[in-house]
């Protein structure tokens, strides 16, 4: 019985113990969940960065024969400037030209065939049907010639418009296949340059002015710009939206496709076009009982969601806009069906 004492003694012990330990343990940190957010209207984040792009042909086509044969002339050189209806290169046309006066020969014989039986089935030597059998014949004769005569004429090719020639593929005496691609031809009376728009930035396009892009070649040349296209997708990887600059030549310079410049800009917000409400995302528009539409807001000093319900107003190239946000106000653009109210974020484009 001695014993027992110190045994039941350590087994109490041991229970406290415990207990302090589990009184003791730390509570779990809070997860901060990294995401992405937009600041509304946010005008200097636009106007301080300038973004890259690569000038692009307004129009450009791989010009090619839509029939076959072999090319005994190709007059044009890579860098020929060339007017719309230009000769661009010629395809030997003997055959075509053997295989249209055959056809005009059976259409010739066809409608003499042709006139004979409507004099018989006038005076009724002969049925209706026959008449009818025989302008059938001269009318499929007639459209084998116009096929004929077209192929003919395809044998030329000629500039679709003014532009530069850019590449060549074949040399004179080569066969060449029906599309495949003879010269390729550029348009550069005006030039296209595509840039990158963040999706934290994308509703400010809307209010760009005054854009104007520099080019590597010419840094000291401002060529005013014009915004053609907005992508209404983001990139997958990088989360951006593809905005379509167009430009025309500038004065003294010529900018040529795949010259590398960066474009910038300025932002004048008055209020929203159309009068009222702000452009989101889609992404960023979410509903927690499936009536109300709602957006999670940050807060920009203790980095907290909240939930805030907004109105739809209409959809826009950037995405939906929207009445119940400020300017100023950052919201988020990921993790809308994840995030807990109160929950702590992390935003690296606030830490710019």
């Amino acid at each position: 019985m001695g014993r027992l004492v110190p045994l039941r003694s350590l087994i109490v012990l041991t229970a406290c113990l415990a207990v302090a330990a589990c009184d003791d343990a730390p509570e779990p940190e809070e997860v901060i969940r990294p995401i992405r957010a937009m600041k509304i209207l946010d005008a200097e984040a636009l106007e301080r960065r300038s973004f890259p792009c690569r000038a692009e042909a307004v129009e450009e086509v791989n010009a090619a024969f839509e029939v076959p044969g072999r090319l005994i002339e190709r007059p044009v050189r890579v860098g020929s400037e060339v007017e719309a209806g230009t000769l661009l290169a010629r395809l030997d046309p003997a055959d075509f030209q053997n295989a249209l006066s055959q056809a005009q020969a059976r259409a010739d014989r066809a409608e003499a065939l042709r006139d004979r039986i409507a004099r018989a089935r006038a005076s009724g030597a002969v049925a209706e049907q026959d008449l009818t059998n025989a302008q059938a014949e001269f009318d499929g004769a007639q459209a084998e010639v116009a096929i004929r005569a077209k192929a003919l004429d395809d044998t030329q090719l000629r500039a679709p418009f003014e532009g530069l020639i850019a590449s060549t593929y074949v040399e004179n005496f080569q066969n060449v296949q029906a599309k495949q691609p003879i010269v390729r031809l550029l348009d550069i009376s005006s030039i296209e340059c595509v840039v990158n728009i963040p999706e934290n930035l994308i509703s400010l396009v809307s209010f760009a002015r005054d854009i104007s892009v520099r080019f590597d070649a010419f840094p000291d040349l401002q060529i005013p710009a014009a915004i053609s296209e907005v992508g209404r997708e983001a990139s997958e990887t990088t989360r951006t939206f593809p905005v379509t600059l167009v430009m025309d030549q500038p004065e003294g310079a010529e900018i040529l496709p795949g010259m590398a410049g960066r474009a910038s800009g300025k932002v004048e917000v008055a209020q929203a076009p159309g009068g009222e409400g702000y452009d989101v995302p889609l992404n960023s528009i979410f509903s927690d009982d499936g009536q109300r539409n709602l957006v999670w807001v940050i807060d920009p000093t203790e980095l907290t969601a909240s939930k805030r319900e907004i109105e739809k107003l209409a959809h826009t190239r950037q995405g939906m806009r929207v009445r119940g946000i400020e300017p100023g106000e950052w919201v988020a653009t990921t993790a809308v069906h994840v995030l807990r109210e109160g929950q702590k974020v992390r935003v690296p484009a606030m830490a710019r």
